[in-house]
């Protein structure tokens, strides 16, 4: 019997990061959603040339993130991260996708490119993980989860 694995760990990362790095960069947003649950965002990426259908970007905070060609249906009013996301992100080109660090668990997504870019996602796949939006300053523009320290 073959055990699914459940959360991604520092190797899972780096095999994904190099993954979407051949098959995403140079794509544009085309439209963010929300997915199954509160944590779950998919970015639909432009068609390239001789495919199917549009590529969509699985991120799910904390957990893992992935490509697929499946086709999603639209849940319907996007969440206030995800309005956040579709406002900052809609038109702009996948630059660049790296990982942190040779073993940690966070990744960047850079979007636009030069004097063009604007916005970067961090990905966070530790506890519960988190999606930070930010500029281009690093600066940070929305989170999906924030805390309170006394």
């Amino acid at each position: 019997m073959v055990k699914s694995k459940v959360r991604f760990d520092g190797l899972d990362v780096a095999a994904m990061v190099a993954h979407w790095n051949r098959v995403a960069l140079g794509r544009r947003v085309v439209n963010i959603y929300n997915g199954s649950n509160g944590d779950t965002y998919l970015i639909k990426l432009d068609k390239q040339t001789g495919e199917a259908g549009h590529m969509l970007l699985l991120l799910e905070s904390g957990i893992r993130f992935h490509a697929t060609n499946e086709s999603y249906e639209n849940p319907g009013m996007p969440s206030p991260f995800c309005a956040k996301l579709r406002k900052h992100l809609r038109g702009l080109r996948l630059e660049s996708v790296q990982q942190l660090g040779k073993k940690d668990r966070v990744v960047l997504l850079t979007f636009g490119s030069g004097e063009a870019q604007r916005h970067a996602l961090i990905l966070e796949f530790y506890a519960r993980g988190n999606i930070v939006l930010t500029n281009s300053s690093y600066s940070i523009l929305s989170l999906l989860r924030s805390h309170d320290y006394d």
